[in-house]
């Protein structure tokens, strides 16, 4: 995709082999105000994001499955008020879940490419302050 891929309000169920060819969006990847069976992104294969992350206020969505080959981050990144199972840190197992340890990777390996970017992560009461997590990679 060569510009913006954002898709809110879903209501029906999704999952992450609905983005398996998703390789590259040229500007910013937006999924916002998703209320369906919708958990993760675990079947994409994204390598680069051009613009802004952004992962809103969806009342599933469980980990960072899916961004785990990201290789390239042009923009700022916005992980927020997601459901009540996204974790810090990530979770081996059966159903495994990508934490929000994958954003402290992208920031010390180089992967996110703006010079000042804004990291939002965790919950508005609760927000997770990137610097205190241990990178991982999946």
């Amino acid at each position: 995709i060569n510009g913006n891929l954002k898709f809110s309000g879903v209501g029906t169920n999704m999952s992450g082999v609905t983005f398996n060819s998703l390789t590259d969006v040229g500007g910013n990847f937006e999924a916002t105000d998703d209320n369906g069976n919708f958990w993760n992104f675990a079947a994409m294969q994204l390598k680069t994001i051009g613009g802004d992350l952004i992962i809103k206020n969806n009342a599933k969505v469980n980990g960072l499955g899916g961004f785990e080959q990201l290789i390239s981050l042009g923009g700022n990144v916005s992980i927020l008020d997601n459901g009540p199972d996204m974790p810090e840190n990530s979770i081996g197992g059966t159903y495994p879940q990508v934490g929000l340890c994958l954003v402290k990777h992208y920031k010390d390996a180089g992967i996110l490419k703006a010079t000042a970017p804004v990291i939002v992560l965790g919950t508005t009461s609760a927000p997770v302050d990137v610097n205190s997590l241990t990178a991982c990679t999946q």
